[in-house]
């Protein structure tokens, strides 16, 4: 999961992450939903430099926003 979206990974703008975009990925991997947001969830708490989780604004959920690569 962290290769793909370091994939997605922009070095001029933060990305949303979309679940969505995961369902092809649920389907093959066999997993659920929820399952995709726990590592999404994990994914934040262990790397917070390069995602965050905030609870959406407008609704119920978390957003997930990967963070643009620094430039050296």
């Amino acid at each position: 999961m962290r290769r793909r979206l370091n994939a997605e990974r922009r070095s001029d703008y933060d990305s949303t992450v979309y679940l969505t975009s995961f369902h092809l990925d649920r389907l093959a991997l066999q997993r659920s939903t929820e399952w995709i947001e726990e590592e999404l969830q994990r994914l934040a708490d262990e790397e917070p430099e390069f995602m965050t989780a905030k609870p959406r604004t407008y609704g119920t959920g978390t957003e997930f926003t990967i963070l643009r690569r620094l430039q050296r």
